[in-house]
């Protein structure tokens, strides 16, 4: 069944130039992303990838120890599975849908075509790989130097992006799972930010209802991959386009 006029939300799509997008049009295909959905499998040949319009995927790295810790998040600004158009045909990553969500799928083959004859997309796509080095390295540093009050915090701002309602569907198991800590601590530090009134926490979802000491508390743990992504890709969107789907 044919929808007309769907309302795209995925900022790299309405950035994209007018030519560019032309080209990826006829191949987005819309897809339901229920939570726990696989995306991309760790060693795998990756077939597709993703324009995310609602909802969060999570990269993760499995650790010696068999527990999977995220690494990177992606939301309505983002995609998934950009590697397979830079000769890396696979990941060591796998990504999973954190959420329940949808997308704008369509096949590297597809993808590759119109990325290798339009310059611009090219171009955006290295400003949003930079974007995605941020991201990683402020992780880095978080892990590194950070106590977990912080990280949480950083957390809980990156879900909120991608999620603009604040309500975040995650239980204290899932958010100790990405973060890789113990689930005692990250209930610890979330009872303080209850404290705050910087949210709510009932059983198995979490409501943010004041940013600002959230932001207080991560300090310059969060910010520069988000900045940078204002400056170097917002200003390349359009309005939201139109397109017809299947």
């Amino acid at each position: 069944m044919t929808s007309a006029g769907y309302l795209i939300r995925n900022t790299l799509l309405n950035a994209a130039s007018e030519s560019s997008f032309g080209s990826l049009r006829g191949a987005l295909q819309q897809v339901n992303l229920p939570s726990g959905t696989v995306l991309i499998r760790a060693g795998e040949k990756t077939t597709h990838v993703f324009f995310i319009e609602t909802g969060i995927a999570s990269n993760l790295l499995r650790m010696t120890d068999g527990r999977d810790v995220e690494i990177l998040q992606t939301g309505f600004e983002g995609l998934i599975g950009g590697h397979a158009v830079s000769a890396a045909a696979s990941t060591p990553y796998r990504t999973v849908m954190a959420t329940d969500g949808a997308a704008l799928r369509l096949s590297v083959r597809e993808f590759h075509a119109v990325v290798n004859h339009h310059r611009t997309l090219q171009q955006m796509l290295e400003r949003y790989a930079y974007c995605r080095e941020l991201q990683l390295a402020q992780l880095s540093v978080s892990c590194l130097s950070h106590r977990l009050n912080v990280r949480v915090a950083r957390w809980l701002l990156m879900c909120r992006d991608r999620m603009p309602s604040g309500v975040l569907p995650f239980t204290h198991d899932f958010i100790a799972s990405c973060l890789g800590t113990r689930r005692a601590g990250v209930t610890n530090e979330l009872h303080i930010l209850e404290g705050m009134h910087a949210i709510k926490a009932s059983r198995g979802v979490i409501e943010i209802r004041d940013a600002q000491p959230i932001r207080r508390v991560a300090g310059n743990s969060y910010g520069l991959p988000e900045k940078e992504y204002r400056r170097l890709i917002l200003p390349l969107a359009k309005a939201s386009r139109k397109i017809s789907v299947n």
